[in-house]
């Protein structure tokens, strides 16, 4: 029995770190809103791009003549822990045009600085691309709630034909993070067990010397 909880406490102290993600959308528009129009035309650029699944040109913004730039605000973060890296991903595409005029660009402005990586020609059928940064722009520090929580996302989109636009139809981020307290996991079929041994989960790591 003690070798068997030895080596049970030995494999809860020798795991990785159990990630988590939480998902954020455009909820309001955010400082910027320069993409030259959008499908339908009533209602918020934001509105266009805040579903959970893209949906193309139904809902879309887009520009043709513009170099224009849209910046979202998103709703208050729930997660606690350590932010690993947040991901901004944009449903993205160009029409009428074979090859790349200006093109797209994924945007997020954090506290006064605004940062945008170019993912380049998107394509002629809406495809989702992403960037990831590990670290806030604004200070090159770890990311903090905080920061998540006054974070804007965009994107930044330009075409200079004489037809064709530049388009997106969805955006959103995903926050990595890894909880600050908790494990999860399944122990001898056990999922989530509150005692190992007659010890408490939650005290384990405080007798990882033994």
């Amino acid at each position: 029995m003690k070798t068997l909880l030895f080596t049970t406490l030995f494999i809860l102290l020798a795991a990785p770190a159990w990630a988590d993600t939480e998902t954020l959308r455009p909820n309001a528009a955010g400082d910027e809103t320069n993409v030259e129009d959008q499908d339908p035309g009533t209602g918020y650029h934001w509105d266009k791009v805040d579903e959970v699944t893209a949906d193309d040109y139904t809902t879309v913004i887009w520009s043709d003549a513009i170099d224009g730039r849209d910046l979202y605000n998103l709703p208050a973060s729930s997660g606690s822990g350590t932010i690993d890296s947040v991901v901004v991903y944009a449903s993205l595409d160009r029409d009428l045009l074979a090859a790349r005029v200006c093109g797209a660009y994924i945007s997020i402005k954090s506290g006064s600085t605004i940062s945008e990586n170019d993912v380049g020609d998107p394509g002629d059928t809406f495809t989702l691309h992403s960037y990831t940064w590990s670290t806030n722009p604004d200070d090159s520090a770890a990311w903090e709630w905080a920061d998540i929580d006054d974070l804007q996302i965009g994107v930044r989109l330009c075409h200079t034909a004489t037809n064709g636009s530049t388009n997106a139809s969805q955006v959103y981020c995903i926050v990595y993070y890894t909880p600050s307290s908790g494990w999860t996991g399944t122990i001898m079929g056990v999922t989530n067990p509150a005692k190992v041994g007659g010890i408490d989960v939650e005290n384990i790591a405080s007798i990882g010397g033994i």
